[in-house]
């Protein structure tokens, strides 16, 4: 049997085994936890996903409310146990977020990498290297909470919190621009938003400094223009870190000490050599 999948975007929208189509329905229209498995074309079976806080499927029914599939998981994403009461089929490979069983091997691939659930690990560095947290094989703190859907960058949903500082004169301080405090003007902006990934929080902050005109005029209009599609801007030559060359939003207190993910009052802006700098080996990692 010939298998062929198609990709809506960076999800999974149709695995075709030989001229059969398993499509895929998400719970919305930027989530990855799946709703529905649609198999076939004609006269199709519907089956419905059943899943965890974290978006894992447990469980599989049909129109009916039949059992078809159902799994038992560890908090890392491993199966335990499978049972399959009535066939679908095709195999439920679906697990965490963005992860697809690669039932030969037994890792879950990540798009961008691949899982390993018995390390709990990726088995390959991070590609955004330290923009996707300090230790480039971990999946998340908290796996129960958190995903990571592209293999890139953990995420977890929340509201952002603080006051922020007040900026009156320069914004970035340093030779090049090297760090900044969270500006008030742009706390103001985003308390309260809820966001379901720090990516999403990520992009509506420089949205809000490119609309800032104090802030922005450190910028120039290549970096204003990054910033209002939500791209953090350049920083200059000497500020960059091998392929990291974007300004970057650190974590005064890193995640995994209890440092609020949303607050801001706990980040910092600064470039990609001044995060390297700051970075302490026994307390970051």
């Amino acid at each position: 049997m010939t298998t062929r999948f198609l990709w809506e975007g960076f999800r999974l929208l149709q695995e075709i085994h030989d001229d059969v189509p398993l499509t895929y329905v998400y719970s919305d229209a930027e989530s990855y936890e799946p709703l529905a498995r649609i198999d076939g074309t004609k006269d199709p079976d519907i089956f419905w996903f059943h899943c965890q806080p974290n978006g894992t499927p447990e469980r599989m029914t049909d129109r009916e409310g039949h059992i078809r599939w159902e799994g038992q998981n560890s908090a890392w994403g491993k199966l335990l146990h499978e049972s399959i009461p009535q066939e679908t089929g095709y195999a439920q490979n679906l697990r965490m977020q963005g992860q697809y069983l690669d039932r030969e091997t037994g890792l879950h691939y990540n798009l961008f990498r691949y899982y390993d659930p018995d390390s709990a690990r990726f088995t390959q560095q991070d590609p955004i290297g330290l923009a996707g947290g300090i230790n480039l094989y971990a999946y998340a703190p908290n796996p129960l909470t958190w995903i990571d859907p592209l293999g890139l960058a953990r995420c977890e949903a929340g509201v952002a919190s603080g006051k922020g500082s007040n900026i009156n004169g320069k914004w970035l301080k340093g030779s090049h621009g090297n760090a900044g405090l969270f500006p008030s003007s742009v706390a103001d902006k985003l308390r309260g938003r809820q966001f379901k990934s720090f990516d999403d929080f990520r992009e509506s902050f420089w949205k809000e400094v490119a609309n800032d005109t104090h802030l922005s005029r450190q910028f120039s209009p290549s970096n204003i223009s990054r910033m209002k599609g939500g791209k953090a801007p350049i920083a200059h030559n000497s500020q960059w870190n091998g392929k990291n060359r974007s300004y970057v939003l650190h974590h005064r207190t890193p995640i995994q000490h209890g440092g609020g993910v949303y607050d801001v009052d706990n980040i910092l802006i600064v470039t990609p050599r001044y995060h390297l700098d700051i970075l302490d080996r026994t307390y970051h990692f």
